[in-house]
């Protein structure tokens, strides 16, 4: 790889060589400067000359320092773009089966269109103005299941629940340390979930219980609508069964069918 070099960072390399040779320059002008004023009597100084070659040296080595300085906000920037985006695609994320995964990602595009296209009277007040008390958008919303989703398998998906789907203190409180995705799936009946969606992630990733994913109809879009909204607003199934004025349950899916009923 070559490496260029800007004016400034030549200038800021070569100072400690340009420093030794003016002090030699200087100390062959002393010289001849002393043997001149012995011959010819006393010599001619140029403190004005040496003032200003001064302030422009100074002036010179700001302007690196600045510059230096804008570099390396750029590389901390990039530093840290590069850790959210690692972030974002977790090790150990199993993928769902064709069928579900393609379910999942047209229930999304038709959830997206149907919103975008308007929604019913009876979906505006009883789904989406209740849903602003915790930050709501529908724009937002919108646009939020547009920028490339990611859904997985939740059975089977190793990564962490700590930092995958929630920050680590709240996700060891709920799931236990150390629990994976699959082990917050683990369960039989009524107490197994459907899916589980990141509230940290900035873009849509949610895990889904394959069995739980048929087709992409006004179920699946119901279910999508309900993840999504964890996603785009950081709250986890209390807080939105509040907003909606619903029964607070361990088990979510009042969320969906509330969904389901008001706005399909």
């Amino acid at each position: 790889m070559m490496l260029t070099l800007s004016l400034i960072e030549w200038f800021l390399l070569n100072l400690p060589l340009m420093k030794a040779s003016a002090a030699k320059e200087k100390d062959r002008q002393l010289t001849r400067s002393r043997l001149a004023h012995r011959a010819s009597g006393p010599t001619l100084s140029y403190p004005k000359t040496r003032v200003r070659a001064s302030r422009l040296s100074q002036a010179a080595f700001i302007l690196a320092i600045v510059e230096l300085t804008r570099r390396l906000h750029q590389a901390y920037g990039f530093a840290y773009d590069k850790q959210a985006a690692d972030w974002v695609l977790p090790q150990n994320l199993a993928p769902l089966p064709n069928r579900q995964n393609t379910n999942l990602t047209k229930a999304t595009n038709a959830l997206a269109s149907k919103l975008a296209s308007g929604v019913s009277e009876d979906c505006q007040k009883n789904v989406i103005d209740k849903l602003k008390s915790i930050g709501f958008d529908l724009n937002g919303f919108i646009s939020f299941l547009g920028n490339n989703p990611r859904f997985y398998n939740g059975v089977t998906s190793q990564a962490l629940a700590a930092g995958t789907v929630s920050p680590k203190q709240p996700a060891d409180i709920l799931y236990g340390p150390g629990a994976t995705i699959a082990d917050v799936f683990k369960g039989s009946g009524n107490t197994r979930p459907s899916a589980l969606t990141s509230i940290t992630s900035p873009t849509f990733l949610s895990f889904f219980r394959p069995d739980a994913i048929s087709g992409s109809g006004a179920g699946t879009q119901s279910l999508i609508f309900h993840e999504g909204i964890h996603g785009f607003t950081g709250k986890v199934d209390a807080d939105v069964q509040n907003a909606l004025g619903i029964k607070e349950t361990p088990v979510s899916q009042n969320i969906t069918d509330y969904i389901r009923k008001h706005c399909f």
